[in-house]
């Protein structure tokens, strides 16, 4: 489940930063977060969880810029969960065997706590994609005459106190 933990957070992670900065090509930019999550299953070692590797990806960012951010992004969110896995991250490795690790409630493999993060991960996957789809659109729709109908009475529109506690 670890693997389906990182690309879920690679999904929530890009539709932020694609729906903060109004990044074109969301479902490619989704895709190349997702493979990139997946980078380390093809690197050597202790380099699956190394800094160093974003120095290729930041190298081509003028190149190919919609691919190396989703790559960057997504390679951060894998790095994200291995740092709160029990093993932890070597991310300076070439030069330090130092391991970084989250807080003392470390995800293990396999477990409850595995479990509940997958489904916490889901469910806020499904939030982000519908943010990002159709974020704007529910924005526009949400306008003050909208969100009047929802209050109650008369409280609210003439801003009397009734007391209440």
């Amino acid at each position: 489940m670890n693997n389906l933990n990182k690309v879920l957070s690679a999904v929530i992670l890009y539709c932020i930063i694609s729906y903060t900065f109004k990044l074109p090509n969301l479902e490619l930019g989704l895709l190349f977060s997702i493979l990139s999550s997946q980078i380390s299953m093809i690197l050597p070692g202790n380099y699956k969880t190394s800094l160093i590797v974003y120095l290729p990806l930041i190298a081509f960012i003028p190149v190919y810029p919609t691919v190396m951010v989703a790559s960057i992004v997504g390679y951060t969110a894998s790095l994200l969960i291995d740092i709160l896995s029990k093993k932890g991250c070597k991310l300076l490795y070439p030069y330090s065997s130092m391991v970084f690790t989250g807080p003392d409630n470390y995800i293990d493999n396999d477990t409850r706590s595995e479990s509940s993060t997958t489904v916490f991960l889901v469910i806020l996957s499904i939030i982000a994609l519908i943010f990002s789809f159709y974020g704007t659109e529910i924005m526009d729709n949400l306008s003050q005459e909208d969100l009047s109908t929802y209050l109650d009475g008369d409280d609210y529109n003439t801003g009397s106190n009734t007391g209440h506690v």
